[in-house]
């Protein structure tokens, strides 16, 4: 037999100590089986971990982003952000449009 350490629920994988559902004792199925929580038991989504996922972005809420992100790479013709230099000659990464009376081949 388990001990509750290493108890896990049987359909979500989570392990006793993280159990939401009943006080942390679980829900049983009326197989006999029990379940973390009611949503578990049910078959359904399971309510604790829906809890858990919900605190642990309430914390990086509150701690804010841990460094800066890291800047996307730039693809396409699309104009880059204020300040985000490109790939290629220039400043800006972008090609300069031809005038309208001009050709693209220097004629």
């Amino acid at each position: 037999m388990e001990t509750q350490s290493q108890q896990r629920c049987p359909r979500c994988g989570l392990p006793k100590e993280q159990w939401r559902g009943n006080d942390g004792e679980g829900f049983r199925a009326e197989d006999g089986t029990t379940y973390c929580c009611d949503g578990c038991a049910r078959q359904q989504a399971c309510i604790c971990l829906e809890v858990l996922t919900r605190e642990v972005q309430l914390e990086d809420d509150v701690k804010g982003p841990a460094e800066e992100p890291a800047q996307m790479e730039h693809h396409g013709n699309a104009p880059l952000p204020p300040g985000q230099v490109g790939h290629g000659s220039g400043t800006s990464g972008q090609i300069p449009a031809p005038r309208v009376n001009e050709s693209p081949f220097g004629d």
